[in-house]
């Protein structure tokens, strides 16, 4: 280092401007910036700026949309768990028989009968199974037993509903309802 001081102090004046521009000519070249690659620069990084906005919001479109079908597949899930409990596979009519019998009970009406025979009518989707039950009680316990038969996870309907007096001559006379329970059962594709 002190070799090169002593150099330095030995230059002529013009030799050291030369030396001052070979230096200054040297950096021009090779490190002085005059701010167009800069600009290039920062043109390019704000092109890639919008590219990544544009990205991002499709990639945010693309997860919304994503859960919102991952809460409509629940949703679907969902409904076809219920499906299955009101309209299952396995149909144990034996149960729901005895379903409607305590049913009849806890609404203070007399079962009369409930029909062991079933009938079947069997379409592509479903089958649909029908037997027969007779209730006998006040109004008011055959409102009940009707809304108690409602709160059966089974997919019930009554059809041919009749309700009559059991005798006519008596005026105290307790009501009779007569009808057609219709259940049914999902067909599995084969």
């Amino acid at each position: 280092m002190d070799k090169m001081i002593k150099r330095l102090e030995e230059l002529s004046f013009l030799q050291a401007v030369l030396l001052a521009v070979l230096i200054a000519g040297i950096y021009y070249f090779t490190s002085f910036d005059d701010g167009a690659g800069l600009a290039k620069e920062a043109e390019t990084l704000q092109k890639r700026a919008i590219e990544a906005r544009g990205l991002l919001s499709e990639t945010s479109q693309k997860l919304k949309q994503g859960q919102k079908f991952e809460r409509e597949v629940k949703k679907l899930r969902e409904t076809y768990s219920q499906l299955l409990t009101y309209l299952p596979v396995e149909l144990d009519t034996r149960r729901i028989r005895e379903s409607i019998v305590q049913q009849t009970g806890l609404s203070g009406a007399k079962v009369v009968k409930v029909n062991l025979e079933e009938f079947r009518n069997k379409t592509a989707e479903f089958e649909e199974v029908f037997f027969d039950v007779e209730v006998e009680g006040s109004y008011v316990s055959l409102a009940d037993f009707l809304a108690r038969v409602t709160q059966i996870d089974k997919l019930l309907v009554f059809k041919k509903i009749e309700i009559t007096r059991k005798s006519e001559t008596e005026k105290d006379s307790p009501l009779v309802l007569k009808g057609r329970v219709a259940t049914y059962r999902y067909i599995e594709e084969s």
